[in-house]
């Protein structure tokens, strides 16, 4: 953290497990405990914090059940803004309520690489001749923007930037 720091980087500290899958590591869903968050805060003095809450990498396995009691007592017991990772299939409504309560930082992968797949099949289903990556990824950008535009919108963040 002091390297970063001294070079303008912010750093943001995980702790606990998020659930899922990421990197080809599978993860079971570990919940962050508050006081290990809060000495990691102020050993390290990191700029944000990612605490597993139950939010999952890749694609959730039924509904996602969030800690919203952890998250509250999280967010009242350190200095930092909150960073979610797994938020792709989330509902909007706890996307909103995570966000009330510290969030600053939320990680959409999933949801985004999901909708770059769809359209990449669509147009190799569509045009079986096509061979040319540009040909084929090229196009692919405002799947990716809208997809991106959606979330802002989804998290009231446009109002924010």
């Amino acid at each position: 953290v002091n390297y970063a720091h001294q070079h303008h980087v912010l750093v943001e500290g995980e702790i606990g497990g998020i659930g899922g899958n990421e990197d080809g590591l599978v993860n079971e869903v570990q919940y962050a405990d508050l006081d290990e968050c809060k000495q990691l805060v102020e050993q390290t003095q990191l700029d944000a914090l990612a605490p597993a809450l139950g939010s999952v990498h890749g694609r959730y396995q039924g509904e996602p059940r969030l800690g919203f009691k952890e998250m509250t007592e999280i967010n009242e017991q350190v200095a930092v803004p909150l960073v979610l990772h797994g938020a792709s299939g989330l509902s909007d409504e706890d996307l909103k309520k995570a966000i009330q309560l510290g969030h600053s930082k939320i990680n959409f992968n999933t949801e985004i690489n999901i909708a770059w797949s769809q359209y990449i099949r669509q147009r190799l289903n569509a045009d079986v001749t096509l061979f040319n990556a540009k040909e084929i990824v090229a196009p692919s950008i405002h799947v990716i923007q809208s997809t991106v535009e959606s979330i802002i919108d989804k998290c009231d963040a446009a109002e924010r930037v």
